[in-house]
């Protein structure tokens, strides 16, 4: 069996696409921040995607600062005149597995067997 993807430009979408970017401005004052990711326009990154085990107080200018690098996943498709908006809890999905930043969790698809026993997880 073979899978075949074929990708046009018109209808690329870049939900899920995980990029590493660097911290183009941070925006106190709207909690957020702005992320060249190699992008048309750079992502919108707002306080509660923002992942810092360092500082645990919500000011983003605490948590990271412009020129930062940065790994962020597309949560929502760039529109009109806004950039894609981005969050740092990255979850790469897979066939068997899932796995989150935050919180530390791993879990097992329905589609695998866990000791034998198949739809469990």
């Amino acid at each position: 069996m073979m899978d075949l993807f074929v990708e046009r430009r018109e209808s690329e979408k870049i939900i899920g696409n995980i990029y590493k970017g660097r911290v183009a401005n941070v925006l106190p004052g709207m909690s957020s921040a702005f992320v060249d990711a190699g992008l048309d326009k750079n992502a919108y990154l707002f306080i509660d995607d923002v992942i810092s085990v360092e500082h645990q107080d919500k000011k983003i200018e605490k948590m990271i600062k412009k020129g930062d690098e940065i790994s962020i996943q597309i949560d929502k498709e760039p529109i009109s005149t806004k950039g894609a908006k981005a969050t740092m809890d990255i979850f790469p999905a897979g066939a068997a597995a899932c796995l989150h930043a935050l919180p530390h969790t791993m879990s097992a698809s329905r589609r695998i067997s866990i000791r034998g026993r198949k739809g469990t997880g």
